[in-house]
């Protein structure tokens, strides 16, 4: 392997599927919040919208991403397996809020439950 190689994150296109995740859970938390009257269930979120607003949600999710970044890199490191799981973990757990809330949404429109904007 060249040190070019050596130098490049180990799992690129799982960390871009990551990034997508956490930028989508923002938007949606964003929607399910302001448009029908959701409250965020995670408590340090829940904490830091309170004390910052949903702006410094944005700081906190990436700060999350980064530290999972660097956890999968390493885990990667010396062990490209449990590595490649950690991330693959990572995505998918990370699409779980974004199709609740798609679920969410879909059946509050079904009730007419839609928050007057």
């Amino acid at each position: 392997m060249s040190a070019k190689a050596e130098r490049g994150v180990l799992y690129p296109d799982l960390y871009c599927w990551y990034v997508l995740a956490a930028s989508l859970d923002i938007l949606v938390t964003a929607i399910v919040m302001a448009y029908y009257g959701a409250v965020e269930v995670n408590g340090v979120a829940s904490a830091v919208i309170e004390r910052f607003g949903f702006g410094g949600l944005i700081p906190l999710k990436f700060a999350t991403v980064i530290l999972v970044l660097l956890v999968c890199e390493y885990v990667g490191r010396s062990k490209r397996v449990t590595g490649l799981r950690v991330a693959q973990l990572a995505v998918v757990v990370s699409f779980f809020p974004i199709v609740a809330a798609g679920a969410q949404v879909t059946l509050a429109h079904a009730s007419g439950m839609l928050v007057s904007m």
